[in-house]
């Protein structure tokens, strides 16, 4: 994480709590009890994350901005990207993507301590059925350039 990101680095050191089920990866540092300098390559930061069930998707260099590149990577690896509520995705969207981000994936830290205890209350395989209801984002397994790209589009 560089400087100008200390905000992260401060609300995941809040945030997370690493427990065996908890794990806090970064594509490019692996945070081991409180240890930041243990690299991870990425493609192991990739078979983790196609490992868990959740990701927290941070701000890409503005806090209310996002990595489509990363949400991107996770769904595809059915893995569900947790949004900071600061992040504003509905600008990157369609309607009804930001619907289920809404229902679901908002972490909202007035709520909850954690994001342990936000996602205590996450049924997967509830989120997993919706999704696939989700018409925006339906073909994206079939990866075609042309559906990705009007995925991240606005109507």
């Amino acid at each position: 994480m560089v400087a100008s990101r200390k905000y992260l680095s401060d609300f995941v050191q809040d945030r997370i709590v690493e427990t065996d089920k908890v794990k806090v990866h970064c594509q490019d540092k692996f945070w081991r009890s409180g240890k930041r300098d243990d690299l991870i390559p990425v493609a192991e930061y990739y078979e983790e994350q196609a490992r868990s069930k959740f990701t927290l998707v941070p701000p890409a260099t503005v806090i209310t901005e996002i990595s489509t590149e990363r949400i991107y990577d996770a769904i595809v690896r059915d893995c569900f990207p947790i949004f900071m509520k600061i992040t504003d995705y509905r600008k990157v969207f369609k309607e009804d993507f930001c619907k289920f981000i809404d229902k679901w994936l908002v972490y909202d830290e007035d709520k909850f301590a954690t994001i342990n205890d936000f996602i205590k209350t996450l049924d997967y395989d509830k989120i997993l059925e919706d999704f696939k209801k989700v018409k925006s984002i339906q073909d994206l397994y079939n990866i075609n350039e042309e559906k990705v790209l009007n995925t991240f589009e606005k109507e």
